[in-house]
């Protein structure tokens, strides 16, 4: 951090780690392994900004995604809460990690790290959610308007050798009425 910088109170954001989400290609065998399938949906959550550069980032993720060589299909929606999202639908669970991390990355290289909120990967039962403020991920099992605790502990204690989960289970923020 440079003096001005000290001296003026300003803070640099620590840019997130977003290889966390390459660990997800092996983690998502074991819950394969135990019947937790991929429900071949992904969403990506940001808080959106009114900027020529915010929405020249968004079309370049828009162009990118078109370049998509498989069945990627994709979509923007805006939630109830004023976040947006980029959904995306694939049976190739791989594809969808890599896609992700491609958004992650642009949006990050454009300066809008602070931005990002989540990633969200749907399996049958659950969601594994990325935190990009921590680069870490938890479950969320929603289940009617409460959460199966028992489940959530258990694909911790499944994935906590192969990805990196957050441990702070007051971090485990559920996110409702998600678009996936």
């Amino acid at each position: 951090m440079k003096f001005f910088d000290i001296l003026l109170g300003r803070t640099r954001i620590k840019k997130p780690n977003i290889d966390g989400l390459f660990s997800l290609s092996t983690a998502y065998l074991t819950l394969k392994d135990n019947s937790f399938d991929p429900k071949g949906i992904a969403g990506i959550c940001f808080k959106p900004m009114e900027s020529k550069t915010f929405v020249d980032a968004k079309n370049d993720i828009l162009s990118l995604l078109d370049l998509s060589t498989s069945d990627l299909k994709y979509s923007i929606i805006k939630d109830d809460y004023g976040y947006e999202w980029f959904v995306l639908k694939n049976d190739d669970f791989e594809d969808l990690i890599v896609n992700i991390h491609i958004i992650s990355e642009v949006l990050i290289d454009k300066g809008f790290e602070e931005r990002l909120l989540s990633s969200v990967f749907a399996f049958n039962r659950f969601y594994l959610i990325y935190n990009y403020k921590s680069g870490k991920f938890y479950p969320f099992a929603p289940l009617n308007n409460e959460r199966d605790n028992k489940l959530e502990f258990k694909i911790k204690s499944m994935l906590k050798e192969e990805i990196p989960i957050e441990e702070d289970i007051t971090r485990w923020y559920p996110i409702k009425n998600m678009p996936l």
